[in-house]
């Protein structure tokens, strides 16, 4: 991905520090570049200080990117997708999901028709304190967040393209009739 004030990056790593005082041995990874250094650049520098302010740097990698990115989500216990702005499709999670991920996104634009509360947690945007606290609550809850995994993989399902296909040609089928 890459860094954006819409993205909510800075609203994750406040809640993260939250969780790292709940749940000491957590660790917590952003994978994001700036790639628009003339517009997010400062931005995504005041970000990654405010990591440093909060005593995150040990416990908090940010990366650009890594080689293998569904390898890396299925590493995850979870998912946070923290947008600010209505994001259309937002295909992280739907590609989280596909590997077992759950997902806590916000409220807006698709993450209510994406994430069921069968495979993650939905709050509003902008929100530290309620977003750490559905981070902490699927942590302390292990058995809750191994099936939402599980049920993430069947939702993804929806979203993948010989199913799409398929109903699609059951439309155009249903139309030629």
């Amino acid at each position: 991905g890459h860094t954006a004030r819409w993205k909510g990056h800075d609203v994750f790593v406040e809640a993260a520090a939250l969780v790292a005082e709940r749940h000491p041995a957590v660790r917590f990874a952003v994978v994001a570049g700036c790639t628009f250094p003339e517009h997010e650049g400062a931005f995504d520098a005041a970000v990654q200080r405010r990591v440093g302010e909060l005593g995150l740097s040990s416990r908090l990698v940010w990366t650009d990117g890594v080689d293998d990115m569904s390898a890396a989500m299925a590493s995850f216990d979870l998912l946070v997708h923290a947008s600010r702005l209505p994001e259309p499709f937002g295909r992280v999670v739907v590609e989280a999901m596909a590997q077992g991920t759950p997902v806590i996104g916000t409220t807006l634009g698709a993450g209510p028709e994406l994430v069921p509360p069968s495979a993650g947690r939905l709050v509003e945007p902008g929100d530290a304190l309620a977003l750490a606290d559905a981070i902490t609550a699927l942590l302390d809850e292990p058995d809750k967040l191994a099936a939402m995994g599980e049920a993430a993989v069947a939702e993804a399902r929806r979203f993948d393209i010989s199913v799409a296909a398929g109903a699609f040609a059951r439309i155009y089928a249903d139309l030629v009739r």
